[in-house]
């Protein structure tokens, strides 16, 4: 199990320089583009900034603001993707899960997507152990990646299985060392796509209120049967997320992903408005909703967010992996 990481750096100058020397390995010659929208220009900028220390082919690239998670971003933006070998998504919402980051990787790139970021988020977590945290997210992978049934259980109310088998895992660790490789910053959390019309039971959303900006005022209850969604029960959060589902794509109601949260730097203080971190944080576990075909499923809903258990026990196989949100793998 790891230990709790102490962050190393208040400064952002020079966290910024950890993200391209321990993340990516940049160095001159390599191709750099960063990707971002209105509302996350300044912290695109950073990063512009940062990666000027390391080369100097660097394209700073706004594209309109998206509506949600997992929306394809405009057509003009493939082929910039295609030239950079890094590319960093500094962008209000996901494009982890769009046929976009799909092909770039395909073509090469290595991609970290930072949704929702924030200069807060930055200096609490970019400074950490990436070595490390590898560790603790590769065993989690690689449990998953071999198993076959899973069971969640939570001391609200979580009682909710599933089939992985056949379906490997991806260990988010925040290196980015080989072509094609995706993940998050901040890094940490093991997932993997569960087989489409097999989750069953109730799951108790107590972390997030899956879509950012909505405050969960109480537990989301979700109930699923052969793999999607069939009813919704809770307050206000529970009644804008059935609403969000109503007018998405059909397929946003599929279970997409199932995740495990390894990183000892992530909080909960940002549930509010970051699903990104708060997924990550260590002994959790989070149910995406809606496309999973860029890591090994067969959803597609141009939709995708996802929901963080809190004190969860997780088993596989029937062997305990979490046992209330402590890893014990």
């Amino acid at each position: 199990m790891q230990k709790k990481i102490n962050k190393k750096s208040n400064n952002l100058e020079e966290i910024g320089k950890v993200v391209f020397r321990n993340c990516f390995k940049a160095k001159e010659g390599d191709k750099i583009l960063i990707l971002t929208d209105s509302k996350k220009r300044k912290e695109a900028k950073f990063f512009l900034e940062a990666a000027k220390n390391f080369t100097r082919q660097i394209r700073l690239i706004e594209i309109p603001l998206g509506s949600q998670s997992g929306e394809e971003p405009p057509a003009e933006v493939l082929k910039p993707l295609f030239w950079a070998d890094i590319a960093l998504l500094v962008t209000s919402h996901s494009l982890s899960h769009t046929e976009a980051r799909r092909k770039a990787a395909l073509k090469g790139a290595r991609i970290a997507s930072l949704p929702t970021i924030t200069f807060d988020i930055i200096k609490r977590t970019l400074d950490t152990d990436y070595r490390g945290l590898a560790i603790t997210t590769d065993k989690i992978a690689k449990i998953l990646s071999e198993g076959e049934e899973v069971r969640i259980l939570s001391e609200n109310g979580t009682d909710l299985k599933m089939s992985i088998k056949g379906r490997k895992a991806v260990s988010d660790s925040g290196l980015f060392l080989k072509p094609g490789t995706l993940g998050n910053l901040p890094a940490g959390e093991a997932f993997i796509a569960p087989l489409e019309k097999t989750a069953g039971g109730v799951a108790v959303i107590d972390g997030n209120a899956f879509l950012p900006g909505v405050f969960l005022d109480e537990p989301i209850r979700i109930f699923f049967r052969w793999g999607r969604v069939r009813k919704i029960k809770g307050g206000r959060a529970a009644n804008i997320l059935k609403e969000t589902l109503a007018k998405a794509n059909p397929n946003a109601k599929k279970l997409g992903e199932l995740g495990v949260g390894t990183n000892p730097q992530a909080s909960l203080s940002t549930a509010l408005l970051s699903p990104l971190e708060v997924e990550k944080v260590l002994g959790t576990v989070h149910l995406g909703l809606g496309s999973n075909f860029t890591f090994g499923g067969r959803v597609k809903a141009s939709f995708h967010y996802d929901g963080v258990i809190l004190r969860p026990t997780l088993k596989v196989d029937g062997k305990t992996i979490v046992q209330g949100g402590k890893l014990c793998a």
